[in-house]
């Protein structure tokens, strides 16, 4: 499992299992990716590969999110007028 010791010592987390991660930019986006699609309406299930695909992901999921929550502010605002 991870987060335990393997018999050469090392501890296995998810930078070390995930093959695809590349470079700590990559991996840092696609943790911001995963965690994006754990609270917004966004798919998890076709996963960008590399590091552009991911920062692409990851900028329409904020765009996404920044839209809807303004226009659901914007309605909320006009109803209570």
């Amino acid at each position: 499992t991870l987060g335990t010791d393997d018999d050469d010592g090392l501890v296995r987390t998810w930078l070390t299992e995930a093959d695809e991660v590349t470079s700590s930019a990559h991996a840092y986006a696609s943790a911001f990716h995963w965690s994006m699609t754990q609270f917004t309406p966004a798919t998890q299930n076709l996963a960008p590969v590399t590091l552009t695909e991911r920062v692409f992901a990851n900028a329409v999921v904020l765009i996404a999110l920044i839209t809807f929550s303004t226009f659901l502010g914007k309605m909320t605002s006009a109803m209570t007028q």
